[in-house]
Formats: structure tokens, sequence, C-alpha cells
């Protein structure tokens, strides 16, 4: 059952179920704070809810520099790697959180660097995507929205790339 308080001006929904972490989040009214509280109970009663505060508090670019130190060590090719991926950190794409990389946002980066490289560049980038949130999804638990093995295809074929 959620609980919903006053607290500081504010409404706080709690959300407490046996076999999850309990949730709270704070809303500027009454009514939002009952319908994310509905909302998150119906989707923990059916086995969907998906807990995504580790994928807001993440950012792409601490994924990416946990995969450099965790990963691309045991590849041959690790120094290529590690120099491709740091530069990928560096772009803005790198300072948005894991929650709100969307597919949008990767086309726009793909977009953006299509002007300055080759294809083949552009292809070898976003196959890094693909592996780094699929480790991040498989090996950290980090919850995703979308499929990004998929996604980078999509965006490789609808780019007019290969």
């Amino acid at each position: 059952m959620a609980s919903i308080r006053s607290r500081n001006g504010k409404w706080q929904a709690r959300v407490i179920r046996n076999g999850q972490s309990p949730l709270a989040r704070t809303f500027f009214t009454k009514q939002d704070a009952e319908r994310w509280a509905r909302q998150t109970e119906t989707q923990m009663d059916k086995g969907a809810f998906i807990d995504a505060s580790l994928a807001e508090r993440t950012t792409f670019k601490e994924v990416v520099e946990r995969y450099i130190v965790e990963v691309t060590h045991r590849s041959r090719s690790h120094k290529e790697d590690s120099y491709r991926l740091k530069a990928i950190s560096r772009h803005p794409i790198a300072k948005l959180n894991m929650a709100s990389l969307s597919p949008s946002q990767v086309a726009k980066y793909r977009d953006e660097r299509l002007k300055l490289v080759s294809p083949g560049a552009v292809i070898r980038e976003l196959s890094y995507f693909s592996s780094i949130i699929n480790h991040a999804r498989r090996e950290w638990g980090t919850p995703e929205r979308f499929n990004a093995s998929i996604l980078a295809l999509k965006l490789i074929s609808l780019g007019g790339i290969l």
C-alpha cells in the first residue's frame, strides 16, 4: 500500500512492497503523487516494474569509464579501444544519464559524427554504444528502455551508412 504525505509544502509518495526496495518520490501536487503511487504499485503487482533510479543517477560517461576499466583491458586492442572510448566520453552525449539516453539522442550523435568522420568510424562508435549499453544491462544491472544492439543496427541502416 502506498502512503502519501505532505512534506515541506510538497507531496511525498512512498511505495513499500515485499521483495522490492522501498520507493519514494516527491511531487508538487497530491494528485501527481497518488497517480505515480498507483502506477508503481500496478507495475510491481504485474512484475513489470523496473527501478530506474540507478539509470537516473548514472551518466553515460560513468558507464563508458567503467567499461574501459573493467572490460577493454582484456582485449588485444585495449589501447585503441580506450582511446576511442575516451573520445566518446568527452562528447556532450556522455553527460546524459542512462535513463535519458534515447534513440533520438543517439541518432543526433550519429548525424553529428557523420559530418566529421567516415561512415566506418561511425559504425564502430555505434557498435561501442551497443556493446557498452548491453554490458551495463547484463553485468551491472543498469535498466534500459530500448535494445541497444537493435538500435545501433537501425541507426546504421537508416542513416544510409551501409
